[in-house]
C-alpha cells in the first residue's frame, strides 16, 4: 500500500499549483518565492491550530477511592471552566502525600477524612500502614500490598457506612 500524504503535504502541492496556474507568465524565482510564502503560511497555520488543540486537550484527574470513576480537569480549574459539568473540580480533595498522591471526589471526600493513611515504621525497623480510624495493615514487605489492604478497608469502611457489610 503507497504510503499516503499527510493533510498538510496535500495542502502545500494544492497551494503551491494554485500559485503555479495564477502566476504562470511571471518569471520563475518570483512564482517560486511568492508559492513559499504562501506554503509557510499555510503550515504556520497548521501548526498553530495543532498547539491550539493540544493545549484545549482536558487533563483529567481520577478519584484515588478504589472503583470510583469520577474525574475532574485540571486545566480547567486552573484557568476557566471545564468542557463538561461533570469534569468541574468544585469539592474535590487533594490527597498527599503518602500512600496515594492524588484527588479524591466529594463523594469520598469525608471518607478520606476518617480513613487517611500513614505509613508507620515499628520498633523493629518493619513498616505498616495506618490509618486514622485506627485499623493497621500487615507488615509491608512491598508498599502495594500495604496500599491495598488499606484499599480494601477503605471499601469495607464505605459498607459499614452504608450499612452493607
Amino acid at each position: 500500500m503507497p504510503d499516503q500524504e499527510s493533510p498538510v503535504q496535500q495542502g502545500r502541492e494544492a497551494i503551491l499549483d494554485l500559485t503555479l496556474a495564477a502566476f504562470k507568465d511571471c518569471p520563475n524565482p518570483v512564482v517560486e518565492a511568492h508559492a513559499n510564502k504562501l506554503v509557510d503560511a499555510f503550515e504556520s497555520a497548521v501548526r498553530d491550530d495543532e498547539a491550539d488543540a493540544f493545549n484545549r486537550q482536558p487533563i483529567l484527574r481520577h478519584c484515588l477511592h478504589p472503583g470510583c470513576l469520577r474525574e475532574f480537569d485540571m486545566g480547567a480549574s486552573l484557568g476557566g471552566g471545564p468542557v463538561r459539568e461533570s469534569w468541574s473540580s468544585k469539592g474535590w480533595k487533594q490527597i498527599r502525600p503518602t500512600v496515594a498522591t492524588g484527588y479524591i471526589c466529594p463523594d469520598h471526600a469525608s471518607l478520606m477524612d476518617h480513613h487517611r493513611p500513614s505509613w508507620d515504621r515499628q520498633a523493629d525497623d518493619r513498616v505498616v500502614l495506618r490509618c486514622a480510624c485506627g485499623w493497621g495493615s500487615p507488615v509491608a514487605c512491598w508498599q502495594g500490598y500495604a496500599v491495598a489492604a488499606w484499599q480494601d478497608h477503605l471499601l469495607a469502611g464505605e459498607g459499614d457506612r452504608k450499612g452493607l457489610a
